[in-house]
């Protein structure tokens, strides 16, 4: 199955003949690299798809390719990357699922490339191969991890290997796509054989948003709050083909509890103006916004209640010594036990209370209606 999302990119017209290497994914888009879309258009040449698993009329079968996400960072370096559409989707090819998390697209990987190998001669020098290696869990500035060959091998990856897929040992999910250098820098005089790729996580970023636009566009949700909205919703969580369905009923959903009267409250203005005000960040579609105010006003009334609860605790304090007094000097001396262990509940860094409670365990207690003890002459 992960064999048949392999896409061969090549150009047709002014300039024709094989590119690089994309990868079919969820959301039915091709992710390859910048520099492969680029070459590929150049000059005025049309990008076309070549599906080497799936044949129709005994050759692979061909479609042309649309433009569909450029990729562009609005906060940073853009990617090296880009997504297009096939025109078609021929039977036998499956999308590939991708990665959701970093721990599934660092380690143990094998990336399913295409090298050239002129020396073997033959009308096609590129040929499929399978190279083993490790994807490092360092992310570098460009959003690119660095992928490094394990062991000595007789090819490593040159310019027609970008976009090829790579996979994490064993696993089904894209992990990331080479991303190599327009300029060689990898060809096969070198003795570090590594390469950058561009990790699953990134691309799946684009894909999210761009599968969520026609939503943000139908419901009129602002293009530039729609990263922070699909993060509010867990999208990076969620499969590709139920987020637009997962956003479009959190757009519903917040628009109706925006609208929702407020109740009317005896708790004060201030409780009834914080919740209005949440709402209203909740009709813009800012939950974060709607929660941190929320969150905030809670903090205020937890500590306005500390502070509620120590004042009173220290307006107790005389009226339970005085309790205390009196009771002892009533000879109810369980009660003034009782009232100074209350007392020093509330106050246990009240030393002489605690050595009146001492002196009280210490003497013999003497009833009501009892005679006193003799106390000399």
């Amino acid at each position: 199955m992960t064999d048949s999302a392999l896409i061969l990119i090549h150009a047709s017209g002014a300039r024709t003949g094989f590119i690089g290497c994309g990868v079919l994914i969820e959301g039915g888009f091709i992710a390859t690299c910048r520099h492969v879309w680029a070459d590929a258009t150049a000059e005025g040449s049309t990008a076309e798809a070549e599906f080497p698993r799936a044949w129709e009329g005994g050759q692979p079968a061909r479609c042309g390719l649309t433009l569909a996400d450029a990729c562009h960072s609005a906060t940073g370096p853009s990617p090296d990357l880009v997504l297009l559409r096939p025109k078609m989707f021929p039977k036998g090819v499956f999308a590939l699922q991708l990665a959701m998390h970093h721990q599934f697209e660092t380690g143990a990987a094998e990336a399913q490339a295409m090298v050239e190998r002129p020396h073997e001669g033959g009308d096609n020098p590129w040929q499929e191969v399978t190279v083993k290696g490790e994807l490092d869990d360092r992310l570098g500035p460009d959003e690119r991890r660095q992928f490094t060959g394990a062991g000595l091998q007789g090819y490593w990856f040159v310019r027609g290997s970008s976009g090829s897929p790579i996979f994490k040992r064993g696993g089904q999910q894209l992990a990331a796509i080479l991303s190599l250098s327009e300029f060689g820098a990898n060809d096969r005089k070198s003795s570090l054989q590594e390469a950058c790729v561009i990790p699953a996580t990134v691309i799946r970023r684009h894909v999210e948003r761009l599968v969520a636009a026609p939503v943000a566009a139908a419901e009129h949700l602002d293009p530039a709050k729609l990263a922070e909205v699909l993060e509010t919703i867990g999208a990076a969580g969620t499969p590709v083909a139920d987020i637009p369905a997962k956003l479009r009923d959190f757009v519903m959903a917040a628009r109706a509890r925006a609208a929702e009267p407020l109740a009317p409250s005896n708790d004060g203005a201030d409780i009834t103006a914080a919740i209005g005000a949440a709402r209203d960040k909740l009709g813009r579609f800012d939950a974060a916004g709607a929660l941190a105010g929320l969150t905030a006003k809670l903090d205020k009334e937890e500590a306005a209640r500390r502070e509620e609860e120590v004042s009173r605790r220290l307006r107790m304090l005389p009226l339970l010594a005085e309790k205390a007094a009196i009771e002892r000097l009533t000879y109810d001396h369980a009660a003034a036990k009782a009232t100074l262990r209350q007392l020093l509940d509330l106050a246990p860094d009240a030393v002489w209370k605690w050595i009146e409670l001492g002196d009280l365990k210490a003497r013999r207690a003497i009833s009501r209606g009892h005679s006193r003890p003799f106390a000399g002459r």
